[in-house]
């Protein structure tokens, strides 16, 4: 993971590209499986300034160097990105944006639904925010960050029971939690590692024949699943990461019927 540049086909001796076994995304969502997104990409004047090192001037990218970052390749934390981009007008819209487009279900409340916050602060000021636009939902959002105590009983509760619906997490929701009815994801953050992203994206994709809460989805069904992403400082994670393109996959269907389709 942490050396992404490595080749595991090389690794393991294998011919470049070719894997032993392969089933991919696209086969599972074939097979009812896995679901699909409908993805959404929000740009704001705000959010689209950035910071990304092809943008630096000379004189910026010198700065860079001897601080021993690579200005081509530089990546700003959550919080140098939260302190510089993001106030409480824009976390605002945020939320507002959210809750026209976001699947509900049938009390009226959200879905199951992960915002990929930048940092700590971010979480907490979310979750206060949302007293402020929507009192009647905010008592169902919960921020589960790693340095609180309760953090693990915190996943267990947004897992197991109704509330929370919504979960604003810094790292804690990213891997290996399998909450299958999760039906809204919300990146506010550019991710970087396609590896990474691939991880966080899959937290919403279990298709209903995993879920037992069907009361939290929408129409107490699952077909699909709403992707918002906040496009910051013009990286927009949907067209970085190639959501939606599957360019390798092979027709499974005679050219005629796709055609028609």
């Amino acid at each position: 993971r942490d050396l992404e540049d490595k080749s595991t086909y090389e690794l393991f001796k294998c011919e470049d590209k070719k894997p032993t076994v392969e089933y991919s995304y696209y086969d599972a969502v074939d097979n009812g499986t896995l679901v699909l997104p409908k993805t959404r990409t929000i740009f704001t004047k705000i959010l689209t300034k950035g910071l990304k090192g092809d943008k630096f001037s000379a004189k910026d990218k010198d700065k860079l160097r001897r601080q021993e970052e690579d200005p081509d390749n530089f990546e700003a934390t959550g919080k140098q990105y939260y302190r510089k981009y993001i106030n409480e007008d824009t976390n605002k819209f945020i939320i507002k944006t959210f809750l026209e487009d976001c699947y509900y279900s049938d009390d009226n409340l959200p879905a199951k639904t992960i915002f990929f916050c930048m940092c700590q602060k971010h979480a907490e000021d979310l979750e206060e925010l949302f007293h402020e636009v929507s009192p009647r939902i905010a008592r169902h959002c919960k921020a589960i960050i790693s340095d609180y105590s309760h953090s693990q009983q915190e996943i267990k509760r947004f897992k197991n029971q109704s509330s929370p619906r919504i979960a604003f997490s810094v790292g804690m929701l990213d891997t290996g939690v399998n909450i299958p009815e999760v039906c809204n994801l919300v990146f506010i953050k550019p991710i970087m590692s396609h590896i990474r992203f691939w991880q966080m994206f899959g937290r919403a994709t279990r298709s209903i024949d995993a879920c037992k809460h069907y009361e939290w989805l929408p129409n107490k069904e699952k077909h699909d699943f709403k992707l918002l992403d906040f496009a910051i400082g013009g990286w927009s994670n949907v067209k970085e990461h190639k959501i939606g393109e599957n360019k390798e996959k092979e027709a499974s269907q005679p050219p005629a019927v796709l055609i028609f389709a």
